[in-house]
């Protein structure tokens, strides 16, 4: 368990294969943790889920995979096996794994252009940040004015043919 949660900590590589780092089957150790009797003959019937490494262990894959902490250690072990099994299927790791071979946007405030200079690095940070929440309250502005368009376009845009006049609209 700690090897594992050693090489979580130390995994720089974002390539790592995290089905690896997850060394050990959470769904296992649970019934373990519960039933006090593990299934299996091999590593896994030489863990004490009580001990302090072990809770310790699996306080910091629950924080790795954003579970808060629980009431019992029986939740908290439910809890990432369930997370475990969802987010950890062979298609998704697979679809992960493609997914990191693409290029990022370098998206750091430091490669934001401002459009101007105050002559101040710290002026020019803090006009970049006010930039980007005046961009994000025009975005919401911008949603707000399409709905409405919608739903005059709803009201205004229905034309109802009457083929007796031989002329659309109302």
């Amino acid at each position: 368990v700690s090897e594992a949660m050693a090489q979580l900590e130390t995994s720089t590589d974002h390539n790592a294969d995290y089905s690896t780092i997850l060394l050990f089957p959470v769904a296992s150790i649970y019934n373990a943790a519960v039933t006090g009797v593990s299934s299996n003959t091999d590593v896994l019937s030489s863990i004490d889920t009580g001990s302090e490494e072990c809770l310790r262990a699996l306080q910091q894959v629950a924080a790795f995979l954003n579970i808060p902490k629980l009431d019992t250690v029986q939740l908290q072990w439910r809890a990432v096996a369930k997370t475990v099994q969802a987010k950890f299927t062979p298609s998704q790791i697979t679809a992960a794994k493609a997914t990191l071979d693409q290029p990022t946007l370098d998206q750091s405030l430091s490669s934001m252009p401002l459009g101007f200079d105050t002559g101040d690095e710290v002026l020019n940070q803090a006009a970049k940040v006010l930039r980007l929440l005046h961009v994000a309250e025009l975005r919401v502005l911008q949603t707000q004015v399409n709905e409405l368009i919608v739903s005059v376009q709803n009201i205004t845009a229905d034309p109802k043919t009457d083929s007796r006049l031989g002329k659309v609209g109302r």
